[in-house]
């Protein structure tokens, strides 16, 4: 059940609402937030610079993440995948990133979503997941 004063920490299931904003627009309203939930911490490579940016936050906390082209594995990591096919953005842009959700994510979910990774993303995107 998420909780309002948990802060985000490894382990946790995370829901964010994201919406990337391009930078050569100046309407931001045109962008639709889309929502995206994981757990934290759980790639190969332990907290990838993004998870890090997350921790300690609550919900509701809002902030804004600018993203230069070819930054994008290196920022997101494991997660690169999932938030390109899920946000759909292209660098440069910013991500108006909003802490939905924060709770401490049951064994299950977690044994789900570390199967789930070792599968690819199942894109087919060339994006080195091996899928």
């Amino acid at each position: 059940m998420p909780s309002t004063s948990k802060p985000v920490a490894p382990l946790d299931k995370v829901t964010l609402r994201i919406r990337a904003i391009p930078r050569n627009q100046t309407d931001s309203s045109k962008n639709d937030t889309s929502e995206l939930s994981f757990i934290c911490g759980i790639g190969s490579a332990g907290l990838v610079p993004f998870e890090q940016m997350l921790c300690n936050k609550s919900v509701d906390e809002r902030f804004s993440l600018p993203v230069e082209p070819g930054t994008g594995d290196e920022l997101f990591g494991h997660l690169s995948c999932v938030l390109s096919q899920t946000i759909g953005f292209t660098a440069p842009c910013d991500l108006d990133i909003t802490i939905a959700a924060v709770a401490v994510a049951q064994g299950h979910e977690v044994v789900k979503a570390m199967a789930q990774m070792s599968e690819g993303c199942g894109g087919g995107c060339d994006c080195g997941c091996g899928c």
